[in-house]
């Protein structure tokens, strides 16, 4: 494709993420590169990766939240790691919007 080297690496010439942003302008076919990466990045790892996590009787993903894990206080998420889903992108950000909690009955105190 003729397209300028940012980078070159042992086996020759790199593909990563930030050589391919720097390329984007160069042809249009590199902006879709990167949306497939996205794309089989959040269906392989946060997709398919989520599904061992259901819970055969709930059918819902029960994550476990901690407060004294990390340093600062902050709540943090475990099995699975549901922060991790990232936000930088749309679509990262409609995955996140699939965890809601159960809506539960007014239970009197």
């Amino acid at each position: 494709m003729k397209l300028p080297v940012v980078k070159k690496t042992k086996s020759g010439y790199s593909t990563d993420v930030d050589v391919l942003e720097k390329l984007k302008k160069e042809d249009p076919i590199i902006e879709q590169i990167l949306e497939y990466r996205q794309l089989m990045k959040l269906n392989s790892t946060y997709v398919e990766g989520l599904k061992q996590y259901i819970n055969p009787k709930t059918n819902r993903i029960h994550s476990f939240f901690h407060q004294t894990i990390t340093a600062t206080g902050r709540i943090s998420s475990t099995e699975p790691n549901l922060q991790n889903i990232p936000t930088r992108f749309e679509l990262g950000k409609r995955v996140r919007k699939v965890f809601r909690p159960e809506k539960r009955q007014n239970i009197p105190r």
